[in-house]
């Protein structure tokens, strides 16, 4: 049963997506620094007008419950490869929404790119899971790769998915 709809973002959707994409539980795990409410503004305008950029809405009450980025490959190159990172909020995790919404995406990537990559903070376990799942491999891991929110040191697991 679908209980998501990936959508393109709005300009509008900035404060809906502000308690999610600022909060300290996906602060904890993501590369991001909180954003003050223009920098929201101009990050939902630029999510919109993005065409690698999908918004999680849930069905049922057509909720904001996160996002999913899909970019140029960092680690990759002269590769047809693209990387993907993502969000939910707190209140969404560990109910499926995300393995549902990222099945859709990747199922999208794979239309066009060969090979797609992914990165995990290693103690973000239930991220970890949640690719290998979806039958991403563990590449490797960067020991003490990442200084992130609240100033914590993560070791970073790449993750890649063929076609």
């Amino acid at each position: 049963m679908k209980r998501i709809r990936l959508r393109r973002a709005r300009a509008k959707d900035w404060q809906a997506i502000k308690p999610i994409r600022n909060s300290a539980f996906v602060l904890a795990y993501n590369c991001m620094q909180e954003l003050n409410d223009k920098q929201l503004e101009e990050m939902a305008s630029q999510d919109a007008q993005s065409a690698n950029v999908w918004y999680i809405e849930r069905l049922i009450d057509g909720s904001l419950i996160g996002a999913i980025y899909a970019g140029e490959d960092s680690l990759r190159f002269g590769v047809n490869s693209f990387e993907i990172s993502y969000y939910l909020g707190e209140a969404y995790s560990h109910q499926g929404y995300m393995s549902e919404a990222l099945e859709e995406v990747i199922r999208q990537l794979f239309e066009r790119y060969d090979c797609i990559s992914a990165r995990a903070f290693k103690d973000n376990e239930a991220s970890c899971r949640l690719l290998e799942r979806l039958g991403f491999q563990l590449e490797g891991i960067l020991t003490q790769a990442i200084r992130g929110y609240g100033n914590k040191v993560h070791d970073d697991c790449l993750y890649v998915l063929k076609k």
